[in-house]
């Protein structure tokens, strides 16, 4: 009987994941810029507006041009419709300062993108996802 019961439970969890559970998820593209140039390596990340908001880790990274499309955690390309902060780190190896080099020679610069971008209470970016049209991004940083 004990076995029975153990069979029973693997069964159960093994049927639990799969194409059933796939999220309902619409395209979001974007770009993310500073003084009109793309920026590189940029993670962007959609933070529910509201914590009660029940999503995966939605995430994307900007290509040379600063473009980006959002895939959620388990690799399905868009996001969960609804309303969201947009969160900007450095995805990327830092970068050097030249223009204030004196005897220390180049600083590396980590602040490519300024801190109250890079939280979800600071940032200034919203999007809202449509159920039908999902959403486009452009995220000038300053």
């Amino acid at each position: 009987m004990q076995r029975f019961v153990l069979l029973a439970l693997v069964s159960v969890m093994l049927g639990c994941g799969g194409a059933a559970d796939q999220l309902s998820v619409v395209p979001v593209t974007g770009t993310v810029t500073k003084a009109g140039k793309g920026l590189k390596d940029v993670r962007v990340t959609l933070a529910p507006a509201d914590p009660a908001t029940k999503a995966p880790l939605m995430v994307g990274l900007s290509d040379a041009e600063g473009k980006f499309e959002i895939q959620t955690s388990a690799g399905q390309k868009g996001a969960v419709p609804g309303r969201y902060k947009v969160v900007l780190t450095d995805g990327g190896a830092p970068t050097m300062d030249y223009s204030n080099m004196g005897k220390k020679g180049p600083q590396a610069n980590t602040q490519v993108i300024p801190k109250e971008y890079q939280s979800a209470t600071s940032t200034p970016i919203t999007v809202t996802v449509e159920e039908k049209t999902g959403a486009t991004i452009t995220a000038e940083v300053k």
